[in-house]
C-alpha cells in the first residue's frame, strides 16, 4: 500500500490524463502507448535533440502495419520497420503475402537509407523532405499509411515523458582531439 501511495504523489501533473484514454477507462492500448513513449520514443527525442546541437540528426516514426498484420494488428511492434528499411520480407514471407502498399513503403525507407549512407542526409525523394531535428521545431518523418513530415507528433505525452523518464540519461562527453 505505501508503494502505491507514494508512486502517487511522485507522479507529475498531468500523468493520469495520458495514462488514461479519453473514455476514462483504463485499458492495454493506453499502457502500450504510455510504454512506448517512456521507452522509445521520448528517449530518441532526447538524444536527437542532444545530437542536434553538435551535426545534423534525423528523427522518425514508424507507424506503418504491413497489410498481412492488419487483421491482427492496429500498431506496428518495434523493430517493425526493419523489413522495409532493406527491401527484405525474409525467408519465410511468401512474394504472394507482401502487397503493392508494402512494397511501396519498403521502396520509400529503403531509397532514404540508402541516400543516408551514400550523403550522409536521408533524401527520400520528391515530395518527401526529412528535416534534420531540431527541439525547437520538432519535426520528424513519420513512415505510416500517410508518410511525410510531422511537428509536435504526440508532443504532450513525450514531453511528459522526458520530464520523467530522461533525466537519468546522459550521453558521454565527446572525446577531446
Amino acid at each position: 500500500m505505501s508503494w502505491r501511495i507514494s508512486a502517487a504523489l511522485d507522479r507529475p501533473r498531468g500523468w493520469r490524463q495520458l495514462l488514461d484514454p479519453l473514455d476514462g477507462t483504463k485499458n492495454f492500448a493506453a499502457g502500450r502507448e504510455t510504454f512506448t513513449d517512456r521507452m522509445f520514443g521520448a528517449p530518441a527525442r532526447w538524444v536527437a535533440g542532444r545530437a542536434s546541437a553538435g551535426k545534423p540528426a534525423w528523427l522518425y516514426h514508424f507507424s506503418y502495419v504491413g497489410s498481412r498484420f492488419r487483421p491482427r494488428m492496429t500498431t506496428a511492434a518495434h523493430a517493425a520497420e526493419i523489413q522495409y528499411v532493406w527491401e527484405y520480407w525474409g525467408r519465410r514471407t511468401p512474394m504472394s503475402v507482401v502487397s503493392d502498399e508494402d512494397r511501396a513503403m519498403a521502396t520509400l525507407m529503403h531509397g532514404c537509407w540508402v541516400a543516408f549512407a551514400r550523403t550522409g542526409r536521408p533524401d527520400c525523394g520528391p515530395g518527401a523532405g526529412w528535416p534534420a531535428y531540431a527541439p525547437d521545431r520538432d519535426q520528424l518523418m513519420e513512415f505510416g499509411m500517410q508518410s511525410g513530415v510531422r511537428t509536435g507528433l504526440r508532443k504532450r505525452q513525450l514531453d511528459l515523458q522526458t520530464r520523467v523518464a530522461t533525466p537519468m540519461l546522459s550521453l558521454p562527453r565527446a572525446a577531446a582531439n
